[in-house]
């Protein structure tokens, strides 16, 4: 026979007792409960920042740890004030653009970065534009664009996997089972 008691104490104590032996206890010291302090406006080393590649690092660790002092994409903007070509920061404002539901702008900001990325070469390095074109392309309800695009990432090994899923995905609302 498990018991569970819950007691609550004065003072905003509470103990959690199981089978006659205190497994919890909670106190909630109103004292401790501080408001959450404004980000920081501006990187202390921005302006020792020359290059487009460096701009792009700082913008992707702030992005990659959820930095709340700092702006992801400010910072990848800030990277094309220094460099306008640099398809890297087109490719990051594009995801961050996408999981904010802007696809609009999204898809603005992957045509620029895929243009750039293939200016001498269709097989980029990473199919990580050609995945979140086909996503982009998916969202905005073009599943003949996206499908195209999520095939394109067959090319790398990085995107393949997640490529042909999207694609398999669309070949089923389509009721294709070849």
């Amino acid at each position: 026979n498990e018991i569970f008691n819950f007691k609550l104490l004065k003072n905003d104590v509470i103990e959690i007792i199981y089978n006659g032996d205190r497994l919890v206890r909670y106190v909630y010291l109103k004292e401790y409960k501080k408001d959450i302090p404004p980000a920081r406006k501006e990187y202390p080393q921005y302006k020792d920042i020359l290059s487009a590649y460096d701009m792009y690092n700082l913008a992707l660790h702030f992005e990659q740890y959820r930095s709340p002092d700092y702006d992801a994409e400010k910072t990848y903007l800030k990277s094309l004030l220094l460099d306008g070509e640099f398809a890297p920061s087109y490719i990051a404002l594009s995801r961050i653009s996408y999981l904010k539901y802007d696809f609009v702008q999204a898809k603005k900001y992957i045509d620029k970065g895929i243009s750039l990325l293939t200016k001498y070469n269709n097989h980029p390095v990473s199919g990580e534009a050609y995945f979140l074109k086909g996503l982009i392309s998916s969202a905005l309800d073009n599943s003949d664009e996206a499908y195209d695009y999520f095939l394109k990432t067959l090319y790398n090994e990085d995107y393949a996997y997640k490529g042909l899923f999207e694609a398999s995905l669309i070949d089923i609302k389509r009721k294709d089972y070849h």
